[in-house]
């Protein structure tokens, strides 16, 4: 929460001033509930970071995963979502 904290205050600061959400695989706030709330809000698109404990690709898929069951719960409501970059591509980890 303190990372989306800390998101939130750059991008007040800086721009674009956008909502910032959380969502988890294991723990409130669960991503379905999230996509809920998005949905709720009126929100129709989304970027995603997915910020996993373990960096491998089967965590990144198990979230990718979540996403997918929530948006078909929701239907035509869900917020599209696109995902940044893996950590792995990014040059600190190159």
């Amino acid at each position: 929460m303190a990372q989306a904290d800390s998101l939130r205050t750059v991008l007040v600061r800086e721009g674009p001033d956008l909502p910032v959400y959380v969502g988890m695989r294991h723990w409130e706030p669960y991503v379905g509930d999230t996509l809920t709330a998005m949905a709720d809000a009126g929100r129709r698109r989304s970027v995603a970071i997915v910020l996993a404990a373990h960096r491998s690709p089967p965590s990144w898929e198990a979230y990718l995963a979540k996403v997918q069951e929530a948006q078909g719960r929701l239907g035509d409501a869900a917020p599209s979502v696109d995902y940044a970059g893996t950590w792995s591509d990014h040059p600190l980890f190159i």
